[in-house]
């Protein structure tokens, strides 16, 4: 793993598919956290496991800055730069690649927009 990108989703983004195979094919792991309210994962969220994908149904978590929270704590555990994604977005291919490479050049925290 060279990076890690966390993203907070309810699982109604029919963007998340193409967001995160594009990140799995950069080697950058994923952490999807699922906060669906109630019992039940969403299903877009959870058919996005695979190898490199790690997801978490927390629907109690109330506040997106908790689980940006878990994924930026985790990254820095395992030493790697944190990408935080909406599950709405588009990105071009090596774009983040791009971003990791502008993060991990650099020795302090940054934010990319």
């Amino acid at each position: 793993m060279k990076a890690l990108a966390v993203i907070p989703s309810i699982g109604r983004s029919p963007l998340l598919p193409d967001l995160v195979a594009l990140l799995v094919d950069e080697y950058i792991d994923v952490l999807l956290i699922d906060n669906l309210p109630g019992a039940e994962p969403s299903e877009l969220v959870t058919a996005q496991a695979c190898p490199g994908v790690r997801v978490m149904h927390r629907p109690a978590w109330r506040g997106i800055y908790r689980q940006w929270n878990v994924g930026l704590r985790l990254g820095w555990q395992k030493n790697v730069p944190v990408l935080v994604l909406n599950d709405d977005i588009v990105l071009p291919p090596w774009a983040p690649t791009t971003m990791v490479n502008v993060l991990a050049d650099s020795n302090e925290w940054s934010l990319l927009g």
